[in-house]
């Protein structure tokens, strides 16, 4: 039993340095995902800067690039830019069948 002198700091929803590590993480996923997002929007502006041709070789238009990074600065441009895009299945359409 312990005596009032080593009771251990307790909240009512669990273990103090549980929520304490719940919080840093919470706050460096945080950070990263800024990180990444600013990076992220640098990009995209480095391929704004480049010629019409060189975008259609990449498989991408001015218009959605303009329309990604148009987003909020806490948005993801690239998650704008995937969402907008319907994924491609190459077997319903029976390329590649023999």
């Amino acid at each position: 039993m312990h005596s009032a002198q080593h009771i251990p700091i307790r909240t009512r929803s669990g273990n103090l340095r549980f929520w304490a590590a719940q919080l840093l993480y919470r706050a460096a996923t945080a950070a990263r995902r800024l990180w990444v997002t600013h990076r992220n929007r640098r990009d995209m502006h480095l391929l704004l800067q480049k010629d019409d041709r060189m975008l259609a070789d990449i498989g991408i238009g001015r218009a959605e690039i303009e329309s990604a990074v148009s987003a909020p600065w806490y948005q993801d441009p690239v998650e704008r830019l995937v969402r907008g895009r319907q994924p491609v299945c190459y077997w319903r359409r029976g390329v590649g069948r023999g």
